[in-house]
C-alpha cells in the first residue's frame, strides 16, 4: 500500500511538472507573438506617419494659390527649392532669351572648376576688349590687372561683368567656346531640357535660349553651393586690388524699397538680366517662414519691374503661407 502511494505521488509530481513546462512555453510563445505584433504595428505606424508628412507637404504646395496673372513679367515661375515642386507659373516652359541670368551658370561652373579661389591671375586684355566691343556690361577690370578667381566670381554675379565671364572661361577651359561646352553639359545634367548656351555672358544669339523653368532649376542647384551663396547674397565687395563691386539686384531693390524683406522672410540673393530681346529679368531665391523658394521672371517692360515682381510674388507667397499656418 505504501508503495502504491509513493507511485501515485510520483506520477502526480511528474504530471504537474509537465503541465508547468507546457504553460511556460505557451506564455513565452504568446509574448513573442505580442512583441511581433507590436513591432509590426510600430513599423506600420511609422510608415503611415511618413506618408502623412509627405502627403501634407505635397498638399500644402497644391493648396497654395499664387496669382501671377497681373505681374509685369511675361514669363514667371515659383518653385520650392527643397523639392523642386512648381508652386505657380506663367508661361514657365516658353522659350526665352535668358540675358545675364546666363551668368548663374558661368559662376557656378567657375566655382566648381577653379582649384584655388585665392590664387592670382592676370586679367587677359582680350577678355576686356571682347566684352567692350559687343556692348556687354562690365565690372571695370582692365587688361593686365591682377585678379583672383574669387574676384572674377564676384565680378560675374554682382555688377554682371562680361569681361569676368570671358576671363573665367578662358582660364578654366582655354577659350570661351570650350567653356560653353561645359555649360551645355551641366545644363543637361541638371535637366535643363529647353536650354542651349552659345556664350558665357547671355548676350543675344539665336542659339542662346532657355526658359524661366530651366533657369529656376539652375538657381536651385547653384544656391545650394556655399561659395555661390556667399557671393550672390553680398551687396558690396572689394576685390584683392581694392576695386569696389556692387550688386545690381540689391542696389535696385534697396533704391526702390529700402530693403529685401517680404512677408515671413527676405530675398537672399539673385541675378538680374536685361537686353532688348529678353526685357528685364531676375532669378532670385528667398527664405520665407524657414523654407527657401526660387523665383524666375523674364521680359518685364523696363528696369525695376523685375524686382517689383519679385517683391509682389514673394509677399503673396508669404501671405498665403501665413494663412495656411494659422
Amino acid at each position: 500500500m505504501k508503495r502504491e502511494k509513493k507511485i501515485i505521488a510520483l506520477l502526480t509530481s511528474v504530471t504537474f511538472f509537465v503541465m508547468s513546462m507546457f504553460s511556460t512555453a505557451c506564455t513565452s510563445s504568446d509574448n513573442r507573438d505580442n512583441t511581433s505584433n507590436t513591432e509590426d504595428d510600430y513599423v506600420l505606424s511609422e510608415n503611415i506617419n511618413q506618408e502623412d508628412i509627405s502627403t501634407s507637404k505635397e498638399s500644402e504646395i497644391k493648396e497654395l494659390k499664387i496669382d501671377l496673372s497681373d505681374i509685369n513679367s511675361e514669363y514667371a515661375i515659383l518653385i520650392d527649392s527643397e523639392s523642386g515642386e512648381i508652386i505657380a507659373e506663367k508661361n514657365g516652359d516658353t522659350k526665352i532669351a535668358p540675358a545675364s541670368m546666363t551668368k548663374i551658370m558661368t559662376a557656378i561652373l567657375a566655382i566648381e572648376n577653379f582649384d584655388d579661389m585665392n590664387t592670382y591671375f592676370t586679367m587677359p586684355s582680350d577678355a576686356v576688349i571682347s566684352a567692350s566691343s559687343v556692348g556687354g556690361s562690365l565690372a571695370g577690370f582692365y587688361g593686365g590687372e591682377t585678379v583672383t578667381p574669387l574676384d572674377l566670381i564676384y565680378g560675374i554675379l554682382l555688377p554682371s561683368g562680361c569681361e569676368c565671364c570671358i576671363a573665367a572661361g578662358t582660364f578654366i577651359s582655354g577659350s570661351e567656346n570650350a567653356f560653353v561646352e561645359l555649360m551645355n553639359q551641366k545644363a543637361a545634367e541638371l535637366g535643363m531640357t529647353s536650354t542651349h548656351f552659345a556664350n558665357t555672358t547671355g548676350l543675344p544669339n539665336e542659339n542662346h535660349y532657355s526658359t524661366v523653368h530651366d533657369i529656376a532649376l539652375l538657381m536651385r542647384y547653384a544656391s545650394k553651393n556655399d561659395t555661390f551663396r556667399q557671393v550672390d547674397s553680398t551687396t558690396y565687395y572689394t576685390t584683392s586690388s581694392g576695386r569696389a563691386l556692387t550688386s545690381t539686384m540689391f542696389s535696385k531693390i534697396n533704391a526702390i524699397y529700402g530693403d529685401t524683406y517680404v512677408i515671413g522672410g527676405k530675398i537672399i540673393g539673385g541675378k538680374t538680366g536685361t537686353t532688348d530681346e529678353a526685357g528685364s529679368c531676375l532669378c532670385s531665391f528667398a527664405e520665407i517662414f524657414g523654407k527657401e523658394y526660387v523665383l524666375c521672371t523674364a521680359n518685364a517692360a523696363y528696369s525695376g519691374l523685375n524686382v517689383a515682381d519679385a517683391k509682389t510674388i514673394y509677399n503673396r507667397l508669404g501671405n498665403a503661407l501665413s494663412i495656411s499656418y494659422t
